[in-house]
């Protein structure tokens, strides 16, 4: 909606009532973005009705056969405070691999084949 040309309280309002109609309907309401720094106001507005921010990207040492990427997890409303402020927060990083049929989630470090 932003591409759209719409302000983004606007884009705010619609996903706010979009998530009323779902979760009162006893759904779960689940929004994916692409993170830029374009879309970063929209994801610091939305993130703070969310219960968690999972941010998936690729390993920041490159490529690796055994491992896909990094899943950073923080509280949603976090989120923002980390990003804007020098507040001492460790978030939850794990790392994957996906594969055919599953994904795999471990620690940094241990083996996929030892959890």
């Amino acid at each position: 909606m932003l591409d759209l040309g719409e302000d983004l309280d606007t884009v705010v309002e619609f996903v706010t009532c979009c998530k009323r109609i779902v979760e009162g309907n006893g759904g779960r309401f689940v929004v994916g973005m692409f993170l830029d720094e374009f879309t970063q106001p929209l994801v610091c507005r939305l993130v703070g009705f969310a219960h968690y921010y999972l941010g998936f990207e690729p390993l920041s040492s490159g490529s690796s056969s055994d491992v896909s990427g990094q899943l950073t997890v923080v509280p949603g409303h976090l989120y923002c405070q980390i990003h804007d402020s020098s507040q001492e927060f460790k978030p939850m990083l794990l790392h994957y691999r996906v594969s055919d049929t599953t994904v795999q989630f471990f620690s940094p470090g241990q083996s996929r084949i030892v959890l």
